[in-house]
């Protein structure tokens, strides 16, 4: 079975090496409170995030990046209404360029 990327359940976002997300399917719109449109204007990853998780989540991106073994993070996650909600992330880098 094979569900195109944009119409999926679960929240599905690319970002660059900079953590900003260049894609968030509808669902994680939906979950955030904001547009696919909103996203697409390159909002940091780390911002969706509460204050206290941002440091840690930046931390994993990097070495992530460097490719070291991440094992998958809970946090909390910031709504754009303000209000939270517990989100675990799954996260593997997609190379393009050997980059």
């Amino acid at each position: 079975l094979t569900v195109p990327i944009g119409r999926g359940s679960v929240s599905l976002s690319i970002s660059d090496l900079q953590g900003r997300l260049t894609f968030v399917n509808r669902r994680g719109a939906e979950m955030f409170g904001y547009s696919t449109d909103e996203f697409e204007e390159g909002l940091l990853l780390v911002s969706f995030l509460i204050p206290e998780d941002t440091d840690r989540a930046s931390e994993n991106m990097k070495r992530r990046y460097r490719g070291e073994k991440v094992v998958n993070n809970e946090y909390t996650a910031r709504r754009k209404d303000g209000s939270t909600f517990p989100v675990l992330i799954y996260s593997v880098p997609i190379v393009v360029g050997g980059r």
